[in-house]
Parts: C-alpha cells; sequence; structure tokens
C-alpha cells in the first residue's frame, strides 16, 4: 500500500467515525435548486453510504424522483473537521433499513410513529467527499494565523484537506 493511500484510507476512516459522532448536517439536492435542511443521518459504513428519515411532504422528498445528486454537510462542534459529502439520493423500500435505524427521535416527527404513511426512506451511497480537519486547538490555530499574518513567506498550518472518490470502490 502507497502513502497516498493510507493517507486515504485514514481520511476515511476518520470521516466514519466523525459521522458516527455527530447526529446532523444538511442535506440538499442539486435538483431542488432550494436551500439544504437539516437532517439526521445513519451511517452504513460497509456500503459506504448514509441513510436519512425523511417526509413524503417535504420539499425534499418532492423533488427528490427517483434520484438526484445530493450533498450532505457535517461540522463538528468544536470547529475542527468539516465534510462534504457527494452522492445519489434514492428513495428505498427497505423495511429491514428502516426497523434498523429507527429511533424515539423519528418518531417524534411523524403522528403515526413508524407506520405512518408520510415516513420515507433515503439512501445516498456515496461517490466524493471532500473534508478539511485540524487537530491543533483554537490557541495553536490562532497562533498559526497570526504567525503567517506578521512573517513574510510564513504559511499557516492549518490542518488536512483530502478529496475521496468512492465512486470506483463503490
Amino acid at each position: 500500500m502507497t502513502d497516498n493511500e493510507q493517507t486515504q484510507d485514514a481520511a476515511l476512516n476518520e470521516l466514519w467515525d466523525q459521522l458516527a459522532k455527530v447526529r446532523a448536517g444538511m442535506l440538499g439536492l442539486d435538483c431542488a435548486g432550494g436551500h439544504v435542511q437539516p437532517m439526521t443521518h445513519h451511517v452504513d459504513r460497509e456500503n459506504r453510504a448514509i441513510w436519512f428519515i425523511a417526509s413524503a411532504d417535504s420539499t425534499l422528498v418532492e423533488t427528490l424522483g427517483e434520484g438526484a445528486t445530493g450533498h450532505f454537510t457535517l461540522q463538528t462542534p468544536d470547529q475542527d473537521y468539516y465534510a462534504c459529502l457527494r452522492g445519489t439520493v434514492r428513495p428505498s423500500a427497505s423495511e429491514e433499513k428502516l426497523d434498523e435505524i429507527w429511533s424515539t427521535v423519528a418518531s417524534a416527527f411523524f403522528e403515526e410513529g413508524r407506520d405512518d404513511w408520510k415516513v420515507r426512506l433515503l439512501k445516498m451511497p456515496l461517490r466524493e467527499v471532500e473534508c478539511w480537519s485540524t487537530r491543533k486547538s483554537r490557541l495553536l490555530f490562532g497562533l498559526e494565523l497570526l504567525r503567517a499574518a506578521t512573517e513574510p513567506n510564513a504559511t499557516p498550518d492549518l490542518g488536512e484537506h483530502h478529496v475521496l472518490d468512492l465512486s470506483a470502490a463503490a
């Protein structure tokens, strides 16, 4: 395995770890032409996908059709990790997956709970991810910026940036 492959694997593992920690992000569709929406995601590491439970009467579902390119963005509370995930969002009829990811929180959004006619399951297999991370404390991050602003030819070390192509592996 090359150094680049190891770096890409480490970046992908960090992505899955961060997705497991952070419970919500923002999801939008290219075809919707509107705004992104806050959504809780469910990680499917094995299939390199994320799942969502949405309402049939949401703008997101109404404009989805049989599938559309989606963008899901994520930011950690400590502001040390950011990611934009891209893939095709499609409706799914998997009752098993819906049962697996259903929760009390999801139930709160549907009058009839799990059996509400509005419940829609969406799957987003990932094609590409762009992510940024820094392991520096806020103080060290600020010092890097200050050094770059005051020293000629200084470039701040603001962390790592990766673009991960998952389309071949999907």
